[in-house]
């Protein structure tokens, strides 16, 4: 994990990438939902994440969707 420097011209970031599918290699039940997602309808932040023992990236099964009011 690289620390985030003022002032560094390399500018590191710091905590895990939000563009990675799963955010930890050791833990493949959790993912960021962002990056797993397909419906226009759904809309999440950079860091939402999702953990489900059979598969975080069926998150889009409409077994899990509960619609907002």
């Amino acid at each position: 994990m690289d620390l985030l420097i003022k002032g560094d011209s390399t500018l590191k970031e710091f905590g895990p990438d939000p563009n990675a599918k799963f955010p930890n290699a050791n833990i493949p039940s959790l993912c960021y939902i962002k990056n797993v997602i397909t419906r226009p309808n759904i809309i999440v932040g950079d860091y939402t994440y999702y953990d489900d023992i059979d598969g975080a990236e069926n998150f889009e099964n409409p077994s899990l969707l509960i619609p907002s009011i």
